[in-house]
């Protein structure tokens, strides 16, 4: 049976990230598990990107200038 206290206990953030990609089939897992997570009012308010290579590079410049030009946003 679930834990709640465990489960929040447990909780963590992480920070910090490796620069190797995800495998496609560890992205396809948490996708198919994510979509059975409950959503207020049916809403399903997400947003996704997923990105590689220059692409990836690009969106990564970008978010970092904006963050250093709105860094309490």
């Amino acid at each position: 049976m679930f834990d709640l206290d465990q489960t929040i206990k447990d909780r963590h953030s992480t920070r910090k990230f490796l620069s190797q990609p995800v495998p496609r089939a560890l992205l396809d897992e948490a996708l198919a598990l994510a979509q059975l997570a409950p959503s207020n009012s049916n809403i399903q308010p997400w947003r996704l990107v997923f990105a590689q290579g220059g692409c990836r590079d690009r969106l990564q410049e970008a978010l970092l200038n904006q963050a250093k030009q709105q860094p309490n946003s």
